[in-house]
């Protein structure tokens, strides 16, 4: 979760800020050239954001895909986010800090990051050129929010509920939205 209303401070550049992210010892995103310090979230967030990793995970055991959670953060030019979940199938395997063309994006909604993930995140995230799929999840609720790449900047949004089939391309990966929620609702 982010407060976008309190940076904690700010940073010249990208290279700044990976080391006083480093130098802090703590997670944060950056987003022009302001640091905001991402807060830990709830068991359900955790729960639905590894479910959908492990099912991201098991579908992908044979590729060269990686699939992330939110250890890992995206940078888009000079800003940079942790997302809940990331698949790319086109980093390099090799020791990095964050990955750059993710074909999938999902991020898990609370109260505090629900307009972020839907403005800013959506806007920054349809300029990656790699990206097919980025899916919102409710915590409260078993709905996903799904936009779909079409062609070039053309994008498909949908919501799924309960047990609508939600698709992920890049993973050759089907699977009804409620099975992420197992447990959690």
């Amino acid at each position: 979760m982010t407060d976008r209303s309190n940076p904690v401070r700010s940073a010249e550049s990208a290279e700044e800020y990976l080391r006083l992210e480093a130098e802090l010892n703590d997670r944060f995103e950056l987003v022009d050239g302001q640091m905001f310090l991402m807060a830990g979230g709830t068991v359900q967030h955790a729960r639905i954001a590894l479910r959908l990793a492990a099912k991201l995970l098991e579908a992908t055991e044979e590729t060269d895909c990686e699939v992330v959670t939110s250890d890992v953060k995206l940078q888009i030019g000079d800003v940079y986010y942790y997302p809940d979940v990331m698949l790319s199938c086109t980093e390099v395997k090799l020791e990095r800090r964050f990955f750059k063309s993710p074909c999938f994006v999902a991020e898990v909604l609370s109260g505090s990051t629900a307009p972020i993930d839907r403005g800013e995140k959506l806007l920054n995230y349809r300029t990656i050129p790699s990206l097919q799929t980025y899916v919102l999840l409710a915590q409260d609720t078993i709905r996903a929010e799904v936009y779909s790449r079409l062609t070039g900047d053309a994008w498909r949004y949908e919501v799924l509920e309960g047990d609508a089939i939600l698709e992920i391309p890049c993973a050759g990966l089907s699977l009804p939205v409620s099975s992420l929620y197992k447990g959690v609702l």
